[in-house]
């Protein structure tokens, strides 16, 4: 807990000591950035034995892994306020990998027979929309949420007599994020951001040398990443080169009365 009041309060003293550089009421922008984080997958995992005696039973799977991926967006300030409203797209790519053993579980008819069963992100392209709120050109926080097609895979082994079943699927459902972005310069912006990713459930049948099938297992995963990303501004605003009351003044100049 006291590490993450040290994070807030360092982050409140860059939002407050920032340099306002994005002050235009006009601000719009197409950038691209590359971003790095580190991703947390949790997986709840239900077994059910599909030969008497039956039975059931659930599990919780846990990984971690590091994650990275590039950005394309679009965002423009809604008329004289400090909202903003854009689109972003990224592609990401982890391998972020979660084991778990389920020995003594279930009644198995192979002498000394434990089952692992394995849960695998590996990749995913986000479509989002994105709200945000500019704070005096210095800071811009933002909520993003939108549809996610990711690539997942989970697999159970018989360790005893490396019996394998593996489901493989590339799910589409929902992530949901929030972050904070500051200026270094009017094209080069860095920031952090948390996202929630909720695929579609995997599921897969453990089945015997003999083909008989004796469990069916189904996944519900979920991952948790916390990235840190910088953006460029293919366009610099007007702004950078001409302030507005310049503008205004050679306009005037421009149509004398």
């Amino acid at each position: 807990m006291k590490q993450v009041q040290k994070w807030i309060i360092c982050l409140m003293g860059v939002v407050l000591c920032h340099k306002a550089i994005w002050a235009n009421p006009s601000f719009e922008s197409v950038r691209g950035g590359i971003q790095v984080g580190y991703a947390l997958i949790d997986s709840t995992v239900h077994y059910a034995r599909t030969q008497a005696p039956n039975a059931s039973d659930m599990s919780d799977i846990s990984g971690r892994g590091t994650i990275g991926g590039i950005t394309l967006d679009w965002c423009r300030i809604l008329g004289n306020s400090d909202m903003l409203l854009g689109v972003e797209g990224s592609l990401n790519f982890t391998k972020a990998i979660g084991r778990k053993s389920t020995k003594g579980t279930f009644f198995d008819p192979t002498p000394g027979a434990s089952w692992e069963t394995t849960v695998e992100f590996s990749r995913s392209i986000d479509l989002t929309m994105k709200v945000g709120y500019m704070a005096k050109g210095a800071a811009l926080a933002y909520f993003k949420v939108g549809p996610s097609r990711s690539r997942w895979r989970s697999l159970s082994t018989n360790t005893f007599t490396n019996t394998k079943s593996v489901s493989a699927a590339n799910g589409l459902g929902l992530i949901l994020g929030v972050g904070a972005e500051f200026p270094l310069s009017d094209r080069i912006s860095w920031g952090g951001e948390y996202n929630y990713r909720r695929p579609k459930n995997l599921s897969h049948n453990i089945t015997q040398p003999n083909g008989l099938t004796i469990r069916s297992v189904d996944v519900a995963p979920t991952s948790h990443a916390i990235m840190f990303r910088l953006n460029y501004r293919f366009c610099a605003p007007d702004y950078a080169e001409t302030p507005p009351e310049k503008k205004r003044k050679r306009k005037r100049s421009r149509n004398p009365q």
